[in-house]
């Protein structure tokens, strides 16, 4: 029993020093959260998964991204606060394990009408950025057919928290290269400006 546990330990080690360097490897948002799914679905052994992020201005959440087969059929969905797993993960702060999404009242089944996939069971966690939880990592159905345990939850809580410090580095690079750019025009404007005014200047001088 000793050496099974030692064993989940050491891959769950292994798969954290892993994701960790997977993610860190991109400053691009993008790349970062399919990079972390990815990591977070072969752990697991899921059939799909989606990032939901809050929009702070509105106050819904939006999928950030998802991976799957029915993946593009959702990238437009927003959902309330409050509204099913993810709405309300994010809302209370707290993870969630279902093992049987029909006997669940929380679930809505709203996206699985949409796409004609089927969910059966998933894990819901919450992403906290800066203390605040402004988004979620939903993975659904082990391709086993199996029931999600303790410790693919213990794993995903895991990663989520990486996965957030991950998100806030990219945001922030984001916002760097958005601050950067805007100065360079800027500076580029001013530059335009001088020129034409010592241009003027020279005319004026000449006449």
């Amino acid at each position: 029993m000793t050496v099974c546990k030692d064993d989940l330990y050491h891959r769950e080690l292994k798969t954290l020093l892993r994701f960790s360097t997977l993610i860190n490897s991109s400053l691009k948002i993008e790349t970062v959260l399919d990079n972390a799914m990815n990591c977070a679905e072969e752990f697991i052994n899921a059939e799909a998964s989606t990032i939901y992020e809050k929009d702070e201005e509105k106050g819904d959440l939006f999928i950030r991204l998802a991976r799957g087969e029915k993946k593009n059929h959702i990238k437009s969905i927003r959902v309330r606060l409050g509204e099913g797993i993810a709405g309300h993960v994010v809302k209370t702060g707290t993870s969630m394990v279902i093992n049987d999404v029909m006997n669940e009242k929380r679930f809505s089944n709203r996206l699985d009408l949409l796409t004609g996939f089927r969910t059966r069971s998933l894990i819901c966690v919450p992403l906290f950025i800066r203390g605040k939880a402004m988004g979620a990592l939903q993975v659904l159905n082990k391709k086993t057919g199996e029931g999600f345990n303790d410790q693919d939850m213990e794993i995903l809580n895991s990663l989520s928290q990486l996965i957030a410090v991950a998100i806030d580095n990219a945001r922030m690079y984001e916002q760097l290269e958005h601050e950067y750019s805007t100065a360079s025009k800027d500076l580029q404007s001013a530059r335009e400006r001088l020129i034409r005014t010592k241009r003027a200047a020279a005319i004026e001088q000449l006449v």
